[in-house]
């Protein structure tokens, strides 16, 4: 690749690049990982790849990601056997996507994650990135989905109030001792005696889904929250404790999202 551009084609995947070589291309000399980390963003008009020299050049964890791959790039006579390229274009792509997402989303050492929460809807397509995530250190990171006004991924940190207040949030028996279908029986229940009360209908057409994972560490199992239309049945029966307290729990996690302090991440 030493002064030219190869006739490479490719597509960005979470900051990797998928190549397609319609020939085979020769290694450049400077690292042994150096066809993963020369970067190319192939332009579909013209037809000509053009350079990234600063792919993963400031990258935090470039080291992490270096030695995943290694095995892959210390093989590059694989690329002479267009049976072989195919098997390594592949690897590369499975490599890239796994490995990428795991280093990037993934906790320094000694971090614990302490939740994370997540709220979807029928009309928007889920991501599978949860919207906030918690750590033990008082470090909070944010993805608001591309659909939301403020789109893209954040970082802050938590006072030493915010993460009291937090940690007796997480403390409650709503959380604590959440079970779904006893929960729904309460509000089967509920809902029967409105009934027979001449009660309004309702009805919901696009449900809203809240997801909370709860990882309190030690010896105690994690715990997974999932309701649907949360804040309208907290509404409609008020008379349901432990379901108002959980929507109290979720307005506070949503108030997180949207921290004062917290910064957008490149």
């Amino acid at each position: 690749m030493a002064g030219k551009t190869p006739a490479l084609k490719g597509s960005s995947f979470s900051g990797a690049v998928y190549f397609h070589a319609e020939k085979p291309a020769t290694i450049e000399n400077r690292t042994s990982h150096t066809f993963l980390f020369c970067c190319y963003n192939w332009c579909p008009d013209t037809g000509l790849a053009k350079r990234r020299d600063d792919f993963l050049g400031n990258y935090p964890h470039k080291d992490t990601w270096l030695n995943r791959v290694s095995c892959l790039s210390d093989f590059p006579s694989l690329l002479e056997s267009k049976s072989m390229a195919k098997i390594f274009r592949l690897l590369v792509l499975l490599v890239s996507c796994s490995s990428w997402l795991s280093v990037a989303m993934a906790a320094p050492s000694g971090e614990q994650q302490l939740l994370n929460y997540s709220q979807t809807h029928d009309m928007v397509a889920y991501d599978g990135i949860p919207m906030l995530r918690v750590f033990d250190s008082g470090r909070v990171q944010v993805h608001l989905p591309a659909y939301m006004k403020q789109a893209g991924d954040y970082e802050y940190f938590l006072t030493g109030e915010e993460m009291k207040i937090l940690s007796d949030r997480m403390a409650r028996k709503s959380v604590t001792a959440f079970n779904k279908s006893a929960l729904a029986e309460k509000l089967h229940m509920a809902e029967a005696a409105s009934r027979v009360q001449g009660a309004q209908l309702f009805a919901i057409s696009d449900n809203t889904y809240t997801i909370l994972k709860v990882s309190p560490g030690g010896s105690e199992p994690g715990r997974t929250i999932e309701w649907s239309n949360l804040q309208n049945d907290a509404q409609r029966y008020s008379q349901v404790q432990d379901l108002v307290d959980l929507a109290e729990t979720e307005r506070f996690l949503q108030k997180l999202l949207h921290h004062p302090h917290m910064k957008k991440l490149d």
